[in-house]
């Protein structure tokens, strides 16, 4: 009872950090683009081919953080985690803490994908004035809010993992 207990704390630790982090990332890009805003209130709209590359790039970024993360975990999980269980060096309780630790990982990435081409659609709009990046920035913040981590989905992403792990074990 007590072993299970302290499973549920460390995945509460995981995910209360993991929560702080993504409402970080999501307040600076909120913050920037109200700074964003200000700068470019009193501008002419400019060349648009900067806003251009930007969207484009806000686009790719919803396909990279659909993509990059997965591979990551796939990768850190095959490469690390399997031989130590293999060879009998992890135990049940370090496997779900290391992957807690993947688990926060992928959450980064993703969200600093899009936070990345975030910022760069508001830079776009600092030089170009251009008032759809807007939207592009509204559709990067609401994926970073869709994503947050909850416990039942830490717990299913633990559980789906450790199967994997022992299929391939």
């Amino acid at each position: 009872m007590s072993q299970s207990n302290d499973f549920g704390e460390v995945k509460g630790q995981f995910l209360t950090t993991t929560r702080i982090i993504t409402f970080a990332l999501i307040a600076g890009l909120v913050f920037f683009g109200v700074i964003a805003f200000v700068i470019g209130s009193d501008k002419q709209p400019g060349d648009p081919l900067v806003a251009y590359m930007a969207g484009g790039f806000g686009i790719f970024s919803i396909v990279l953080q659909a993509v990059v993360p997965p591979m990551v975990v796939a990768s850190t999980r095959d490469q690390q985690l399997k031989p130590s269980i293999r060879e009998g060096r992890l135990e049940p309780s370090q496997a779900t803490e290391k992957l807690c630790a993947l688990f926060q990982t992928k959450q980064i990435i993703r969200n600093a994908l899009l936070e990345g081409a975030g910022f760069f659609c508001l830079v776009a709009y600092i030089i170009s004035v251009q008032w759809w990046l807007y939207g592009i920035v509204c559709v990067l913040i609401a994926l970073m809010i869709f994503t947050l981590p909850t416990r039942g989905g830490l717990d299913h992403w633990i559980d789906d993992q450790m199967q994997l792990l022992e299929l391939s074990s």
